[in-house]
């Protein structure tokens, strides 16, 4: 396994682990949740939290996760193209704003929040770096 494949794998899984754990245990009303609930029978208790940290790790940790995995991921998929940390970035950046967008126009279930288009920016641009970095590219 290439050193590019690995850091990929290891940082989208991480991130993708990192995001369930959030969504199982700090996120009401998620599909997961309903999922786990349903099928396995789980009542999961979610915390009730107040502290401004606790509903920024709630609110936009998860977008953050998804969008930085996503990142690791698109640039190992796109390996035959030019430029693919750049493609890379940028489709996590468009993707965030579109699934946003369609949740404005309830085409998806969720709430419209400019600040998720903002984190998963932030997420790409910090992904591109550490790939960057790491690959000395």
């Amino acid at each position: 396994m290439s050193k590019e494949t690995r850091l990929c794998l290891l940082h989208s899984v991480t991130a993708l682990g990192l995001g369930l754990l959030l969504y199982v245990f700090l996120r009401q009303n998620t599909y997961l949740h309903t999922l786990l609930e349903a099928v396995f029978r789980l009542d999961i208790p979610i915390p009730q939290y107040s502290a401004a940290h606790l509903q920024f790790v709630a609110n936009w940790l998860g977008d953050f996760l998804w969008a930085y995995a996503l990142c690791f991921a698109l640039y190992r998929l796109l390996s035959p193209f030019p430029r693919r940390l750049l493609l890379a970035a940028l489709a996590v950046i468009v993707l965030g704003a579109v699934l946003e967008c369609l949740q404005k126009l309830k085409i998806l279930s969720g709430t419209f929040d400019p600040l998720d288009i903002f984190t998963e920016s932030v997420a790409a641009g910090l992904a591109a770096i550490i790939i960057k970095r790491s690959l000395s590219l």
